[in-house]
């Protein structure tokens, strides 16, 4: 009986003891997972700190840029509606991408009605006088990669048919690295212009027309012309006048002239000299 107690005794330490070895190994292995867990899940806050990190800083470059670029193309908007003349900017395709206001009054097109178009399409040019088509400046400069004007005598028909009498020039657009990216085209309303010379031209040939009456007139009368120089009272004349005077072929000073002149008129030929010397 005593046996059977010992053995049961050592039963039950041998067990308790095993309990016991499980107990601290499931600790052992509770704290080693629990560490692990905890470890893992600093490790996953930490990376997604750090993309989290990463995703805000990308958003922000990406946002200063979008920013940046906005107020890059606000400011060439305002240059562009500032500019005095009609301003139209094309792809490297000879697409419309912007008109000006001026553009956009000479043409007919708004800027969202033209966007995207053919420029050939907008912009539509022909000669003066022959009324043939004129060849495109802005599909040249990207063409010839080369600053190319435009002929003389053309007009640009706008959309609604009024005629515009324009010069221009176009240049191509190149990028950061030298790559042709399209073209811009600046031209202007030369009507004023175009009056101007009419009206001067008018006035020339009034005039020519004028002097022409008046050498008409001299050629049929005949007479003598001379000029006197009031400072230094020198005389020169033409042949006619001395021919006239009776010294053909010789000078006449103007004192010997001034004795030609009738005594009722001496005065008045002196006080108009001495006039013309102030």
């Amino acid at each position: 009986m005593d046996r059977i107690r010992e053995v049961t005794s050592a039963i039950r330490d041998f067990e308790g003891d095993l309990l016991g070895r499980r107990r601290a190994v499931a600790n052992t292995s509770y704290i080693s997972g629990l560490t692990t867990s905890v470890l893992s899940t600093i490790f996953a806050l930490v990376m997604f700190a750090a993309v989290l990190f990463l995703i805000q800083r990308n958003l922000l470059q990406a946002s200063r840029a979008n920013l940046q670029l906005h107020v890059e193309k606000e400011n060439l908007r305002v240059t562009l509606s500032s500019i005095g003349d009609a301003v139209i900017a094309t792809d490297r395709k000879g697409r419309i991408t912007s008109l000006n206001p001026i553009a956009e009054s000479l043409t007919g097109w708004t800027n969202e009605q033209a966007h995207g178009e053919s420029l050939t399409h907008v912009f539509q040019i022909f000669n003066e006088s022959t009324r043939m088509p004129v060849d495109n400046p802005s599909l040249r400069a990207i063409a010839e990669g080369a600053i190319v004007g435009l002929a003389n005598h053309t007009i640009l028909i706008a959309k609604d048919g009024t005629e515009w009498p324009i010069d221009d020039s176009a240049a191509p657009i190149r990028d950061a690295d030298g790559n042709l990216v399209g073209s811009v085209l600046v031209f202007r309303d030369i009507s004023n212009r175009k009056r101007e010379t009419a009206s001067r031209e008018e006035a020339a040939a009034r005039l020519r027309a004028s002097e022409e009456r008046v050498r008409m007139a001299l050629d049929a009368a005949e007479p003598g012309t001379w000029h006197v120089d009031p400072r230094t009272q020198s005389l020169t004349s033409d042949a006619r006048f001395r021919e006239i005077f009776g010294k053909p072929g010789a000078s006449i000073t103007y004192s010997e002239a001034f004795d030609f002149i009738h005594a009722e008129d001496r005065a008045r030929v002196e006080q108009a000299v001495s006039a013309s010397e102030s």
